[in-house]
Formats: C-alpha cells, sequence, structure tokens
C-alpha cells in the first residue's frame, strides 16, 4: 500500500493581505515557516522514498523545512501548481469581484462553467491533477509519498480519490494552510484517510 501524505504550503505574505496567488509568489510568513516546521515535527518518523512540490516558492520552502535531513531529492512538478488566473493574480477578491462580478460568480458558485479569456479553467485544473495521480499509481508501491502543492490542487486529488463531479468542488471545506491530508493508493482505488488536518498546529495556534 502506497500513502500519499499532501501539504498544503505555508501561509505567504500575500495571502495575509487577502491576495490571490497562483503564478505569483510571496514569501512565507514567520506563521508560514512554523507550520512547516509544525509538519517536520509531525512527520519526522516519515520516511518518504519521493517528495514532490509544486514550483511555486511558497510550496518549494516548505518541502525544503519538512524534508529536513532526509536525503530524499525533491521533484518539482508542474502538474502540482495552483489554478492558473493571470488576470487575477495577485488582486484580493473584493477587487475581482468589482471588475468581473459574471466571472468571479461562476468562479465561486459555478466551477464547472468557469473559462476564463486567460489562463485555466477549472477542468484543466482536474485535468492536469488526475494525470499526476494517475501516474503516481502507476509508478509506486508500498511507498510513502509527500507532496507540498496548493489547496486548489488538493481539492482535486481529495474529489478524485472521492468521485466527486467538478460541480461539487466548493462543497468540500477550506485546505488550510499548513494542513496534512492523506490518501492511500490500495487495489480497489483511492481512499482518503485524512483531510486538511492541522492538529498539529494548535500549539502555534494558541499561542
Amino acid at each position: 500500500m502506497t500513502k500519499i501524505y499532501v501539504v498544503r504550503h505555508g501561509e505567504t505574505e500575500g495571502i495575509l493581505a487577502g491576495r490571490m496567488e497562483a503564478r505569483i509568489d510571496s514569501p512565507l510568513t514567520n506563521e508560514g515557516v512554523e507550520q512547516a516546521v509544525a509538519l517536520e515535527n509531525r512527520l519526522t518518523d516519515v520516511q518518504f522514498s519521493k517528495i514532490y512540490s509544486s514550483p511555486s516558492q511558497r510550496a518549494v520552502r516548505t518541502a525544503l523545512i519538512i524534508k529536513g535531513h532526509r536525503e530524499t531529492d525533491i521533484t518539482l512538478d508542474d502538474h502540482l501548481y495552483e489554478l492558473d488566473i493571470p488576470d487575477w493574480d495577485g488582486h484580493r477578491k473584493e477587487e475581482i469581484a468589482q471588475s468581473d462580478p459574471v466571472l468571479f460568480d461562476q468562479f465561486s458558485n459555478h466551477p464547472e462553467l468557469f473559462h476564463p479569456t486567460r489562463g485555466e479553467s477549472f477542468l484543466d485544473l482536474q485535468k492536469r491533477v488526475i494525470a499526476f495521480v494517475e501516474l503516481i499509481q502507476g509508478k509506486n508501491t508500498e511507498e510513502n509519498l509527500l507532496i507540498v502543492t496548493h489547496s486548489g490542487v488538493i481539492k482535486m486529488i481529495l474529489d478524485f480519490a472521492e468521485n466527486k463531479p467538478l460541480s461539487e468542488y466548493w462543497n468540500r471545506g477550506s485546505i488550510p494552510n499548513g494542513s496534512l491530508s492523506i490518501v492511500r493508493i490500495e487495489k480497489q482505488g483511492l481512499i482518503v484517510e485524512l483531510e486538511a488536518d492541522i492538529s498539529h498546529l494548535q500549539h502555534s495556534l494558541m499561542v
């Protein structure tokens, strides 16, 4: 049985400021670094045969912290990028809702209908995430894999595991920064063992 440990990167300055971030990057905040360190501590005894990360620096930095002293290389994979909407990148949702209300309504309420003029639709994101997961399914047996990526990608992985339609994308709860999900690859398919867990962050939340 293969276990996929799926992590959302730590909090960034852009997220803290309420901006949408896809290809645009901003540094991890101090809280974001602490989230990654908490994940490192939680996963310290897990031996990862492979570590995959989105090429976005916020994900790479998180992956490096979790990796710690392990000798496992980090593989950057474009399939793990966040949904790419270049015209909205770096803007606040309130600004987008005012400047592009119809498209933003589709984004927020009807993901299956969302097709921006530039960039990706949710269907595009779904296709590349499924392609990545199916590649993993075909390659690995009896391994622990670490994936550090973004909330949109994680939602798609979980929805694919549970055979959820694209129209239900927003029905799933939030995927907090620094959260951990676990998906098992078994003969009968993918099984979600843990979803968006932040129990390892509780100490930092109370401080």
